[in-house]
């Protein structure tokens, strides 16, 4: 685990760090819970400490540091969180999972205590919620719950997806 405030400089360090450490093979888990925004240049953004931002296309240069033969797992909750997928699509070994499309924004629990689509996310992964409450989303019944399934899983159990299906 890396646990460092949210700034360019940092984010930087740390995609220094991992790339000069992870080998064909590895796994690397990338998860986003923050604001985002759409930028003028119609690029998704990350929002950062300070007002700042990383665009969709300087977080994917920070992730292209890390070898493509590791396989890179990225789970982004923030809002226009879509908009990454594109700078990922050409990239091997890697999945990403999006609360929503470019243009849409994430929203929180009625509570306000999580995102929503991440809080499914996170419980369909670890096979309850925060309160304990069991969450079945191993689909094909194989004893593992897979980034897809909890993509699924969180898809059909956020009150505010706009109709993203995966099949």
């Amino acid at each position: 685990d890396i646990d460092y405030s949210a700034t360019k400089s940092n984010i930087t360090s740390v995609f220094n760090t991992i790339g000069s450490q992870v080998t064909a093979g590895d796994d690397v888990f990338i998860y986003v819970i923050d604001h985002g925004s759409l930028l003028p240049s119609n690029q998704s953004a990350i929002c950062l400490w300070n007002e700042d931002v990383i665009s969709q296309s300087e977080f994917a240069s920070e992730v292209n540091k890390i070898t493509t033969g590791a396989h890179v797992h990225i789970v982004l909750g923030q809002c226009n969180s879509g908009g990454f997928v594109s700078s990922f699509t050409n990239r091997a070994n890697t999945t990403i999972t999006t609360a929503c499309s470019a243009s849409e924004s994430s929203y929180s629990l009625s509570n306000s205590s999580y995102d929503e689509f991440v809080y499914q996310w996170t419980a369909a992964v670890l096979g309850e919620d925060p309160y304990g409450v069991t969450v079945d989303a191993d689909y094909d019944n194989d004893g593992n719950v897979s980034i897809l399934e909890a993509f699924k899983y969180a898809n059909a159990n956020d009150a505010f997806v706009t109709g993203v299906t995966i099949n």
